[in-house]
C-alpha cells in the first residue's frame, strides 16, 4: 500500500463524513486515544510475561499488535485529513522532513539527538532520507524502514520507549478538549504542533511494527479487511447458493413451530398450507430451566435469509449441495454445522448476559434482548465472523450478522412467549416474520409428512 492509497482508504471508509467539522475532529482524536490504549494493552502482556519468553505467547502479543496498529494508523490519517495545514496531507513525509531537520540542524537539542544516534546513523538516515523524497508516491513500508533508522534504543528499551511517548502523545493530542479556564489550571501537559504529534505517533507505531517484525503493509491489510467486514455501502452479502436451482433455498416458505407437550416442540417446512416435510428432530430445551432453547432452530432461517448460509437448515430440507463434492463436505458437512451451532450457542448467551446486566440494574428487558442498539458490539459481531473464517460465510459483512441476529432472535423470542408459532420467509426480499399459529384448523403436519410421530430428542 503506498500514501495516497491509505489516505484513500481511510477518506472512503470514514463514516463520520456527514458530521460537523468539530465534532469529526473529536471522533478521530478520542479514537486515535482508545486505539492507542489498545496498543498499551497488547504491550502489556509482553511487559508481563517472563525473560525467556514463550514462543506462542510473542506470537498472540504480535498478533494483537497487527491488528490494533492498525486501527491506531486508520485514526492518525483520519486526524490528518481533518487538519487544515497542508503538511498534514502526508504525515509520512511530513514526518521524515521533521526527523531531516533535526539530524542536520544545529540547535543544542539537535545536536543531543545526532550525538545519541551517532555520526554513522545519522548519515545513514541523511542518505536514505533524501532519497525517500524524491519519491512521487512512496510505499508506506518505505517510511519505516528510512524512519526506524532514527531509533536510539533497541528492544525491550524501544518497546519501553515507544510506549511512554505514544501515552505523552495521546495526551498531548486530548488537550485541545479542555476549555479554557481548564487550560490554565491543566498546564502539565505541553501543547504541541498537531502535525508533528501525528509525526511522531507514526513514528512510534511504525517503530513496534519493526520490533514485532511485522511490515506496515501487512498490518493495513488486516485493517483493510476489517473494514470490508463492516462495508459501510451497506450492501447485503451473497446468497452462496446460486450455481444449482435444485440446490438453492426456496423464495419463499413457511416453517411451522409446533409444541408437542412436555416443553419438546418440532419443526415442519410448509408451502400452501401442505407439509413438505419435518425439519430435523424432537426438540428440548437441554436446560435446567427451561430456557426455551428448543425455539433456537429459527437462528437457522434467520441464517439463510441474512447470511445465504445455513448448514443445518439445508440438511433439515434436503438441500445439500451434492453438485459439488468440496462445498458438499466442506460447507454442508458435519464441522459447518456443528459451527453454526456453536455460533448460535454464543448468541443465545450473548443475550442472557444482556438481559442479566439489565435485570441487576432493576430494569428488565421487554422484548427480545438484541432490539436494543447497544446489543450488539462490532466485537461481539466480529467475534462470531473471526469463527467462521475458512467458510463461505466469512464472505458476509456485518450488516448481514447484525440483521440476522435481531430478526432471528426477536423471532426466537416470540416463538418462546407463544410456545410455538409460524416464519414466514422470503428469499427474494431477506425476510422472515412470525405469526401465531391459528386456533382452529390446525395442519395434519404429520400426515402430510408421511411419518409416524418421533419421540427422539436431538441435543444441539
Amino acid at each position: 500500500m503506498n500514501v495516497r492509497e491509505l489516505y484513500a482508504f481511510v477518506a472512503r471508509t470514514d463514516v463520520s463524513v456527514a458530521m460537523p467539522a468539530e465534532e469529526r475532529e473529536q471522533i478521530a482524536t478520542l479514537g486515535l486515544v482508545a486505539e492507542i490504549g489498545s496498543v498499551m494493552a497488547a504491550l502489556k502482556k509482553d511487559m508481563l510475561a517472563p525473560s525467556e519468553r514463550d514462543a506462542a505467547e510473542r506470537i498472540l502479543v504480535r498478533g494483537e499488535l497487527r491488528e490494533q496498529i492498525g486501527d491506531a494508523i486508520w485514526y492518525v490519517i483520519m486526524l490528518a485529513q481533518r487538519l487544515e495545514d497542508p503538511r498534514a496531507q502526508n504525515i509520512f513525509e511530513s514526518d521524515i522532513d521533521m526527523l531531516h531537520r533535526q539530524l542536520d540542524g544545529r540547535t543544542r537539542n539537535d545536536r543531543r539527538v545526532q550525538e545519541e544516534l551517532g555520526k554513522k546513523r545519522c548519515a545513514e538516515f541523511l542518505l536514505a532520507a533524501g532519497a525517500y523524497r524524491k519519491l512521487n508516491n512512496p510505499p508506506v513500508d518505505a517510511y519505516q524502514t528510512v524512519a526506524f533508522i532514527t531509533r536510539r534504543t533497541e528492544k525491550d528499551q524501544l518497546r519501553n520507549v515507544c510506549a511512554a511517548v505514544l501515552q505523552q502523545l495521546a495526551a498531548q493530542l486530548s488537550r485541545d478538549f479542555l476549555p479554557n479556564t481548564e487550560m490554565g489550571l491543566n498546564h502539565e501537559v505541553r501543547p504541541k504542533d498537531p502535525v508533528d504529534a501525528l509525526g511522531e505517533v507514526m513514528w512510534h507505531l511504525s517503530a513496534l511494527a519493526s520490533l514485532y517484525d511485522l511490515t506496515l503493509s501487512d498490518i493495513l491489510s488486516l485493517t483493510q479487511e476489517k473494514t470490508r467486514f463492516r462495508n459501510p455501502q451497506n450492501e447485503p452479502g451473497p446468497r452462496h447458493d446460486s450455481k444449482n436451482p435444485d440446490e438453492r433455498f426456496p423464495d419463499r416458505f413457511e416453517v411451522h413451530f409446533i409444541d408437542e407437550g412436555d416443553a419438546r416442540s418440532n419443526m415442519f417446512w410448509v408451502e400452501d398450507g401442505r407439509t413438505v416435510r419435518k425439519l430435523g428432530a424432537t426438540l428440548t430445551d437441554n436446560d435446567h430451566d427451561g430456557d426455551g432453547y428448543r425455539f433456537h432452530d429459527v437462528m437457522h432461517i434467520a441464517f439463510a435469509v441474512h447470511l445465504g448460509w445455513s448448514p443445518n437448515l439445508r440438511a433439515f430440507m434436503g438441500l445439500k449441495r451434492r453438485s459439488s463434492a468440496a462445498t458438499d463436505e466442506v460447507e454442508d458437512g458435519g464441522r459447518a454445522k456443528i459451527l453454526e451451532e456453536a455460533v448460535i450457542l454464543e448468541i443465545h448467551r450473548g443475550a442472557e448476559e444482556f438481559e442479566d446486566y439489565f435485570r441487576k440494574a432493576g430494569k428488565p428487558i421487554q422484548g427480545s434482548p438484541y432490539d436494543y442498539p447497544d446489543a450488539m458490539s462490532f466485537e461481539f459481531l466480529r467475534r462470531l465472523h473471526e469463527l467462521c473464517g475458512g467458510h463461505e460465510v466469512y464472505k458476509n459483512p456485518k450488516q448481514d450478522w447484525e440483521r440476522a441476529i435481531r430478526e432471528g432472535y426477536n423471532c426466537y423470542y416470540r416463538l418462546r412467549a407463544a410456545n410455538g408459532g409460524i416464519i414466514a420467509v422470503d428469499m427474494i426480499k431477506r425476510t422472515l416474520a412470525f405469526r401465531p399459529l391459528p386456533r382452529d384448523g390446525r395442519l395434519d403436519y404429520w400426515g402430510q409428512a408421511g411419518i409416524v410421530p418421533a419421540t427422539a430428542v436431538r441435543v444441539s
